[in-house]
């Protein structure tokens, strides 16, 4: 495994058993003390030193919360083009039997039925969920609703 273009692949992250696949525990602590490598979530790692974008943000909370999880609402929404604003926070469904702890500048929700879809590399919400996400949101109004389904 080519751990340089798997980072790349995944705006500039690793996760832990991504790393130890081709690392000891040894180099990847060196990697994280002398400041090379910065841990993001627990068991996901920035290979650089600058500072993340949203992109990078996005997919180090689906590194974190593993197999299953995606983009949901305004960041499904942003990813997918309905919406032009990158969202402050990154949201992500996860199947419901995921036990993660919750992070910062993460918004999660539990789902018994996901339906995803992959676009730039990250798994995002299927359009159509997406759109009936944002329109069942207590602060959309009808039209915003009919707006995003069109």
């Amino acid at each position: 495994m080519d751990l340089k273009r798997l980072a790349r692949s995944q705006f500039g992250l690793l996760t832990r058993d991504q790393a130890l696949a081709e690392l000891s525990v040894a180099a990847l602590r060196w990697r994280i003390e002398r400041g090379t490598w910065q841990a993001i979530h627990p068991g996901v790692y920035c290979v650089h030193a600058e500072v993340l974008d949203w992109w990078a943000r996005a997919s180090a909370a689906l590194l974190f919360y593993g197999d299953g999880a995606a983009l949901a609402m305004n960041s499904a929404a942003y990813l997918l083009g309905l919406d032009a604003r990158q969202p402050p926070l990154v949201q992500i469904d996860t199947p419901a039997s995921t036990q993660r702890q919750r992070r910062p500048g993460i918004r999660t929700r539990r789902r018994r039925r996901l339906v995803t879809v992959t676009r730039r590399g990250l798994t995002v919400t299927a359009p159509a969920f997406t759109a009936l996400d944002l329109g069942d949101d207590p602060r959309a109004s009808r039209e915003d609703a009919i707006a995003v389904a069109a």
